[in-house]
């Protein structure tokens, strides 16, 4: 082991404890009131907080709590049976406090008597992770706060030096980036493969990693999705670090659709990289009676982030009559419930979480993986592609004009045809044709993917300002919102002609 260190904090413990804990393999440190420990090499760290040294624990426990779990130590406390209970309820709260989401797992809280070996047994199945490097240099275009540069020392303790170099970022806090590293020592040479690293709250990691163990480990192929390396990865209380094999020489599929070939790579995503997610999709069908294919998508589209202002901007820039977007969810909730198409989707599928090399179209981020509509993955895909914008790409009433026509209703029950016409035009136009062709199979009726497409044109007018191409981003997505409420208007009307003619 390289993590050998017992810390151990309170009563001091007598000869047979000590030789115990050197029988297991353990070097045992003994701290006191005023120690200040360094958790790099241990593996765990014991508190005894029993009568007549509670005074002389707590403190250190409320002291040094958060680093040891920051540092993936296996923590335990011991209280006195028949201490008093706020003693106990105390160091209860600590770890509470330390950790209320309980990111980091294990932590006990124990009372006397405690068998030693078995609770060193537990410190045995216990795996720390390597004991990170302080002298680790970090480089590159990233700034690097402290919290992010600990959990960077722990995932690549064994390399002398890396260098960030940024990945064009999604829309949630985690911070991802290449890293090109230097190791101290290897057979092969010091510099591997580029890494991908991805910062970000420990639970929602977590959650992602899960979200990636259920939906792609098995679904997709290896060469097609993110490979981790578990030895790399690593969770603190708050925030977190997961670390996989990068894909070289590849650009987004964002950037690959601009260059014109757009279309194949589209085809190549959902009928190679997306198969085995999608397979079932064609045979399950969810009642009307359970629930609308509209409330099914609820917790994608985030209302809640929308800038107060932007639907009265909406309609200032654009005309017609518009509502908030509350008000717009509500109108699509309230639309008549039809059977839908079910299958397992990606869940986060725009342009910048596809990798493409050559005729691969790799896939990134599970984080948000899970069952739900067949039609979403191509809905959020198409809208992200047609209204999120790079440098060099048509503006106002250019770009307007192109998605204007596309996302009429009559050109999206015209596109949903088995026999339409092929689209000729600009990139988009190739790419929202194909994605609707490829549509056609996974909804109902045109009726499915026109509500689908206007819960993602509403999700993506309620997108907050965007920090890159800000003035650009924020006219698009004023946009989208205008769209969103036009095709709800459609849908409304649509339902009450057949409700007339019924």
């Amino acid at each position: 082991m390289q993590r050998t260190q017992i810390h151990w904090f309170g009563k001091p413990p007598d000869d047979a404890q000590a030789t115990l804990v050197e029988e297991h393999g353990f070097n045992l440190v003994v701290h006191g009131r005023t120690s200040s420990p360094d958790f790099r090499y241990a593996c765990a760290a014991l508190f005894w907080a029993t009568d007549g040294y509670f005074s002389q624990a707590a403190p250190s426990l409320r002291d040094h709590l958060k680093a040891a779990l920051n540092d993936g130590v296996y923590l335990a406390s011991i209280v006195s049976p028949a201490a008093d209970f706020t003693c106990l309820q105390d160091v209860k709260d600590l770890f509470s406090e330390a950790d209320p989401t309980e990111a980091v797992k294990p932590h006990r809280v124990l009372t006397e008597p405690v068998e030693l070996h078995k609770l060193l047994h537990h410190v045995l199945l216990h795996t720390p992770g390597a004991a990170r490097d302080i002298a680790l240099k970090i480089t590159g275009d990233v700034e690097v706060d402290k919290e992010s540069r600990f959990l960077l020392q722990r995932a690549f303790h064994d390399c002398r030096a890396i260098k960030l170099e940024s990945i064009t970022p999604g829309h949630s806090k985690a911070e991802t980036f290449i890293v090109r590293a230097t190791l101290k020592d290897s057979f092969a040479g010091p510099e591997p493969r580029p890494f991908f690293t991805k910062l970000g709250i420990s639970t929602k990691l977590q959650k992602e990693m899960l979200a990636f163990r259920q939906y792609a480990e098995h679904h997709v192929p290896w060469y097609l999705r993110p490979n981790f390396i578990p030895e790399r990865i690593a969770y603190g209380v708050e925030n977190g670090i997961l670390v996989g094999n990068f894909v070289p020489n590849s650009c987004s599929l964002a950037e690959a659709v601009r260059k014109g070939d757009g279309a194949q790579h589209v085809r190549s995503l959902f009928e190679e990289t997306l198969a085995g997610l999608r397979q079932q999709f064609q045979t399950t069908a969810v009642a009307s009676q359970e629930r609308s294919v509209i409330s099914a998508l609820k917790e994608f589209c985030k209302l809640e982030k929308a800038p107060a202002t932007r639907w009265e901007t909406a309609k200032q820039l654009f005309g017609g009559d518009m509502v908030d977007p509350q008000a717009l969810w509500w109108r699509l909730v309230d639309l008549p419930r039809r059977e839908w198409r079910k299958s397992a989707i990606h869940g986060d599928l725009h342009g910048e979480n596809v990798r493409v090399r050559k005729d691969d179209a790799i896939l990134i981020d599970f984080a948000h993986a899970c069952t739900g509509p067949a039609s979403a993955d191509l809905a959020q895909l198409e809208v992200s592609l047609a209204f999120d914008t790079m440098e060099g790409d048509e503006q106002g009433e250019e770009w307007r004009a192109i998605v204007m026509n596309l996302y009429s209703a009559e050109a999206i029950r015209a596109s949903l045809q088995p026999q339409a016409v092929a689209v000729s035009g600009t990139w988009i136009h190739e790419v929202v044709a194909e994605i609707r062709s490829l549509a056609c199979a996974s909804v109902t009726g045109e009726d499915e993917y026109m509500r689908v497409l206007a819960v993602y044109l509403l999700r993506q007018g309620c997108l907050p300002e965007s920090k890159k191409l800000t003035a650009q981003n924020e006219y698009r997505r004023t946009f989208a919102y205008w769209l969103a409420c036009r095709l709800t208007e459609h849908l409304d009307m649509a339902t009450s002609v057949q409700t007339l003619s019924a």
